[in-house]
């Protein structure tokens, strides 16, 4: 990090100064659970060397087993087709629409969209199934897409039983990385595809000569669009976005710390007493 700071090629702005300090403080709490966790276990035995070996085991389980084998049993609970199966969705999609326009030839008979004149219908035939044909594909794609993210998704869920995998989590999530990065880019670049579309539509709408059919490039306007004009793709990550996506996972880690504590505490207390 200090070389990083010193750096003239990166620049941290107070923004990623503040998404570091959060990651120490998690980090501290993270340190924190197994801190107070070997005072609980070590005060319940006499002998050290049984403390050790349940903290030994304690540490396999959680640390070790939990995040590495339970997400493959999880991800068993959440099928996602693999990608000869999507390709073959994919191509029966598009023989299904082939088929369909251009049965009796109708697609082809009626003309060409480069034709000139372009006729309208032929334009709007063409437009249906170029729309149809995109349509269907994002459809198949977002859905796989959706089922990737609810299996890593659950997978997460089984997983936040281990604390180490629950600060993974929180740290990547804040890092800007991880799961919660792609899935976060994913929905943005979405949305810009539909911002990108309206955009087309919207210009071509102000062109008076224009047939305002989507898809086919003869029936959209053929004026020059200014550059600048053209929405421009952003990903945003901001500290707010960052902090929410691992507010969940900050909530489990303080949580569980301030547990550990309360019951360590108390432990103390009562032999204290006695």
């Amino acid at each position: 990090l200090l070389i990083v700071n010193t750096s003239k090629l990166v620049a941290l702005d107070g923004g990623e100064w503040g998404r570091i300090g959060i990651i120490v403080a998690i980090s501290a709490f993270y340190l924190s659970i197994f801190l107070w966790l070997g005072l609980f276990i070590s005060s319940q035995f006499s002998n050290s060397s049984s403390s050790l070996l349940t903290l030994l085991l304690i540490w396999i389980v959680f640390v070790v087993l939990i995040p590495n084998t339970m997400g493959v049993l999880a991800s068993g609970f959440k099928q996602v087709p693999s990608k000869s199966e999507i390709s073959r969705t994919k191509k029966a999609t598009e023989e299904e629409i082939d088929t369909r326009h251009r049965e009796g030839d109708k697609l082809y008979r009626t003309g060409s969209p480069s034709d000139q004149p372009p006729e309208i219908e032929v334009l709007r035939l063409w437009a249906d199934y170029l729309n149809e044909h995109a349509d269907a594909k994002n459809r198949i794609e977002d859905e796989h897409l959706n089922k990737q993210f609810a299996q890593v998704a659950f997978t997460q869920q089984i997983t936040r039983l281990s604390p180490a995998a629950i600060y993974k989590y929180a740290v990547e999530s804040l890092s800007g990385t991880g799961f919660a990065r792609h899935k976060r880019f994913v929905q943005q670049a979405r949305r810009y595809r539909q911002q990108f579309v309206d955009f087309i539509k919207s210009e071509d709408s102000a062109d008076k000569k224009s047939y305002h059919i989507y898809s086919v490039k003869e029936g959209l306007s053929q004026k020059p669009v200014a550059f600048n004009s053209i929405p421009k793709f952003s990903e945003k990550l901001t500290v707010g976005i960052t902090f929410k996506g691992a507010l969940l996972d900050l909530i489990l880690l303080v949580s569980l710390s301030l547990l550990l504590f309360m019951a360590a505490v108390l432990v103390f207390l009562r032999s204290d007493v006695k």
